[in-house]
């Protein structure tokens, strides 16, 4: 644990965990096994790494919480949160007062401008590039569409592909409950 400033407070690193460079007011709480928790930024607080998780470069007066097995959340802008990435998730690139929330397993969430909310990315899901003030909800499983010409109940009646809106709606419940258990973390947090 090195470069705790003023007021910091760095706690409970795990096993061949490194927290570095906390600065005024800081709070660095939970690194597990193996983690990574850098560049804290003033007032600043960084919860929950999970193993083998990174977790950095939070600005003035962000939250960085609960970053699953293997996650990546590097980058949230001046009063930015960045809550409940799944295991192997990434998300980056938050700017001033970014909301990104609920990346699924495998999710990536990249690059929301100034006011963007980037919500609820499902499996594999990737949200990119909101601009400003944009609101991106609920990345699905890659749930394909109707072919050109056909609704949904030319297809139910034919049987074409006949398994797809089940599977879809499995996708729809499986990331529903891949986000609850993402911001699980949030509320958990100590």
């Amino acid at each position: 644990m090195l470069g705790a400033d003023t007021g910091g407070h760095m706690l409970g690193a795990g096993t061949g965990g490194h927290i570095l460079r906390a600065s005024n007011g800081e709070h660095i709480l939970g690194a597990g096994t193996g983690e990574h928790i850098l560049r804290a930024g003033t007032g600043g607080h960084i919860l929950e790494a999970g193993t083998g998780g990174h977790m950095l470069g939070a600005g003035t007066g962000e939250h960085i919480l609960g970053a699953g097995t293997g996650g990546h959340i590097l980058e949230a802008g001046t009063g930015g949160h960045m809550l409940g990435a799944g295991t192997g998730e990434h998300i980056l690139g938050a700017g001033t007062g970014e909301h990104m929330l609920g990346a699924g397993t495998g999710g990536h969430i990249l690059g929301a401008d100034t006011g963007g909310h980037m919500l609820g990315a499902g499996t594999g899901g990737h949200m990119l590039g909101a601009g400003t003030g944009e609101h991106i909800p609920r990345a699905g499983t890659c749930e394909s569409e109707a072919p050109s010409g056909l609704d949904e109940g030319t297809m139910d009646k034919e049987g074409l592909d006949g398994t797809s809106r089940d599977k879809a709606e499995i996708s729809r419940s499986d990331s529903q409950s891949m986000r609850s258990s993402s911001l699980f973390w949030h509320f958990a947090a100590p």
